[in-house]
């Protein structure tokens, strides 16, 4: 029986669209093949002819970001650096001239905030806030120092977020008593106390109209003072203890960061006498609204003399995570590598939690790691540590 008109005509269309789809088929496979042939005289394409044909690129032999993120190197200083004074404006986060025993100050307090206890001082028009040894609670932060002193620090806010301080030092009589003042510190921009009897501060100090920087290292309880050349590139920023040693860090602000909130950072060892032991340049991490806050910890390795280990986040889109890395300060190969999971760790998106690590036999050779997370118990109103959990190798 013979088809309908417009049922020939259906069938006919369709036989036309599929003999349109088979040679533009066999039209592109010849242009394929033509393509691989040239390019592979190239050398810019590699067929596996002994097994299924695959196309792969060749791609340079290169460590991963990870891999060369601290692989550095210190540099010795000269033996005498030259003292460069940097001038600026004073601190405006603090009064021009603060004496905790002559300025008047008005106590306040709050419910259910933190500082629940801070002062207030007025000077003109304006009003600084400041809390006494601690943020949270009075007391809480208070210096311990070498008898016969007795240490405060008054931590002054600005509303950009800014810090600056005020350090006052007494002496004490046998019973305990105020004695005498030994020294007051104020336009502090950054301390450090390295032990009970060392303490890095970087103050401003006013010169006729000029602001002028000022980096010492202080002996108490002689209050011998050694200068720090403030014209290093790592004095104003973040300060750590590492085996008994100074440790400053800075961030360099040149340009937009490779990656997000993680900028070339420079760092420098300076001995408890103030001598710049040595210097490097890396690449960490920074926090905070106005990215001053660090992010990484530094700690020392016993198991592995010459290096030491570097906690810090790690950002490169699908594998950003919470990493640590041992790192020769004598040799930039001389690394191991440990993850710890962002998100096992609850951590947010934005930086990695505090994290206290077990460094007894941590070394170029260790295959894993033994940590445990700093969290905040809700229901007891506390910070607390998690239990110890253990962490593989990367590299």
């Amino acid at each position: 029986m013979e088809l309908p008109k417009s049922a020939r005509e259906v069938i006919t269309s369709q036989l036309f669209t599929v003999s349109v789809i088979v040679l533009t088929s066999i039209a592109f496979g010849i242009i394929f093949l033509v393509l691989v042939n040239v390019l592979q005289q190239e050398g810019k394409v590699t067929i596996n002819e002994d097994e299924e044909e695959t196309v792969e690129t060749e791609r340079p032999e290169s460590q991963s970001p990870a891999r060369t993120q601290y692989a550095f190197m210190l540099t010795e200083t000269p033996a005498n650096p030259t003292v460069t004074q940097v001038q600026q404006e004073g601190n405006k986060c603090q009064p021009v001239a603060f004496d905790p025993r002559a300025t008047q100050i008005t106590a306040k307090s709050q419910k259910f905030a933190i500082p629940e206890k801070y002062y207030e001082v007025l000077s003109g028009n304006d009003i600084f806030t400041f809390t006494k040894n601690g943020f949270e609670v009075e007391g809480s932060a208070k210096p311990t120092v070498i008898s016969p002193l007795s240490a405060d620090v008054y931590s002054f806010f600005c509303e950009n977020g800014e810090i600056s301080y005020v350090i006052e030092i007494n002496r004490l009589n046998t019973r305990g008593v105020f004695l005498s003042r030994a020294v007051l510190l104020t336009q502090v921009v950054a301390y450090e106390f390295i032990d009970n009897s060392t303490l890095y501060v970087v103050q401003l100090v006013q010169n006729g109209q000029l602001w002028e920087k000022q980096a010492q290292i202080i002996s108490l309880p002689g209050l011998q003072r050694k200068n720090i050349p403030v014209s290093l590139a790592c004095v104003g920023g973040s300060a750590m203890i590492l085996n008994n040693e100074l440790v400053l860090a800075n961030k360099q602000t040149e340009g937009r960061p490779p990656e997000p909130g993680k900028y070339p950072t420079s760092l420098c060892f300076v001995t408890k006498e103030g001598t710049v032991r040595a210097m490097a340049t890396t690449s960490l991490s920074w926090d905070g609204e106005d990215q001053k806050t660090p992010v990484f910890q530094l700690f020392s390795t016993p198991a592995q003399p010459g290096a030491i280990a570097i906690y810090d986040t790690f950002f490169t889109g699908q594998n950003a995570g919470c990493h640590l890395y041992v790192q020769s300060l004598s040799n930039g190969l001389e690394q191991r590598q440990f993850s710890l999971d962002k998100i096992a760790l609850g951590s947010t998106q934005k930086h990695c939690p505090r994290i206290q690590f077990d460094a007894s036999t941590l070394s170029f050779t260790s295959e894993a790691l033994k940590y445990r997370v700093e969290s905040y118990n809700q229901v007891l109103r506390q910070l607390q540590w998690s239990e110890w959990h253990s962490a593989g190798i990367i590299k």
